[in-house]
């Protein structure tokens, strides 16, 4: 008859040699040990972490308050209810990609931790204990995470101050979890002024929407009304809005069952935004521009006065600068800005790729306005 075994199998092996002190219990696959030197503590292994009914019930209780830096391995799936509570000295945590779920005052009355950063994979978090010392919040306390994710979602809901990169236009992957009727936010930094479509290609029925910097809700959408891109059903959504140069924007998405999982795409796309800048002569090797204006440029064939403006439409725009031999092209984005200048090597007088005492000549017999430049540019090949 096979016996389910409850009780823990622990092993006990303690060695102090020096500053270092290796602890190693064994439960559900996990271990643990702690550097006394370096005052870290690591759990590694594989699986979840156990839960604790109350803080010091842990088997490391013994060294808990005096842990500094706290890093779980790759493996570990989760951290305990209680594991790290009243963990005072706590200054740092290092969880891995594994870990998905964090238990219920985990990291409870631990004032000196003041960041955490959560990956994609997190799916479940239990309370507010990192980010709170007993009851009140943390002063500074900032939680990083990443764009679509639940970790976001959660510190949105709870008003958790947060950092996270800004995503780029096109495409976004949606990975809305399971019973937690979860909306992924993708912050958007606009970098242009124009008008943005944002859409959902699924097989569930999303809902759209998009918050300013503050999360006042700006405009939502449910089916697609006047957005209409292939692959769209009647069931997705579709928006147009405006944005502003500079600030930053959060597109979200949910669907309407929230017990469900689903996994779909979301865009951003800029479809009408203008672009300008100057075009100028390079100044020396290293990329710096110089203050000269190329007054004899031309964009795509027509004449310039050394700057440019140009309306970008969703299908993009691709702009050739030409200056005497040489040339570049430049395609825009709306995630490079509006106010690029573009740099010509016109030390390069017969267009050789290579700046040398041939162009030179060249220059002085044109007496060159960019001869000035020259010395800067010897030998240089681009």
């Amino acid at each position: 008859m096979k016996k389910r075994i409850t009780a823990l199998i622990i092993s006990l092996a303690l060695i102090v040699t020096g500053a270092l002190t290796y602890t190693s219990v064994f439960a559900n696959s996990v271990q643990w040990r702690y550097d006394d030197g370096t005052q870290t503590l690591y759990i590694s292994g594989q699986g979840d972490m156990d839960d604790y009914a109350q803080a010091f019930d842990s088997p490391w209780s013994d060294v808990t308050l005096h842990i500094k830096r706290l890093v779980v391995e790759d493996g570990v799936t989760s951290v305990g209810a209680n594991a790290f509570a009243g963990a005072v000295g706590l200054e740092e945590v290092s969880l891995s990609d594994s870990v998905t779920k964090i238990g219920g005052n985990a990291f409870a009355q631990t004032p000196k931790l003041l960041s955490l950063a959560l990956g994609s994979n997190i799916t479940a978090i239990s309370d507010l204990s990192f980010a709170k010392s007993g009851t009140d919040d943390k002063d500074g306390f900032i939680l990083s995470v990443q764009a679509g994710s639940y970790a976001l979602f959660y510190a949105v809901n709870n008003n958790i101050p947060f950092n996270c990169e800004s995503v780029k236009c096109g495409e976004q992957a949606v990975n809305i979890v399971k019973s937690t009727a979860m909306r992924a936010y993708f912050p958007y930094t606009a970098r242009v002024s124009g008008t943005f479509n944002f859409y959902s290609i699924s097989r569930h029925d999303p809902i759209g929407y998009v918050y300013d910097e503050e999360f006042n809700l700006l405009t939502k959408n449910d089916d697609h009304g006047n957005v209409s891109y292939q692959g769209m059903d009647s069931c997705d959504f579709g928006l147009s809005i405006q944005l502003e140069k500079g600030r930053t924007y959060y597109f979200a998405t949910n669907i309407y069952s929230p017990v469900s999982a689903a996994k779909f795409s979301v865009f951003i796309i800029p479809v009408s935004y203008t672009v300008s800048g100057s075009i100028r002569a390079l100044a020396s090797a290293d990329g710096t521009a110089s203050q000269e204006l190329l007054t004899g440029a031309t964009l795509n064939g027509e004449a310039t006065d050394g700057t440019y403006s140009v309306n970008v439409g969703e299908e993009g725009f691709t702009g050739v600068f030409a200056c005497d031999a040489v040339s570049q092209t430049h395609t825009f984005s709306a995630d490079d800005g509006d106010n690029i200048d573009i740099v010509l090597p016109v030390c390069d007088k017969n267009a050789d790729r290579y700046i040398n005492a041939k162009d030179f000549a060249i220059m002085k017999q044109e007496a060159s306005p960019y001869i000035v430049y020259y010395e800067n540019q010897i030998n240089y090949h681009y």
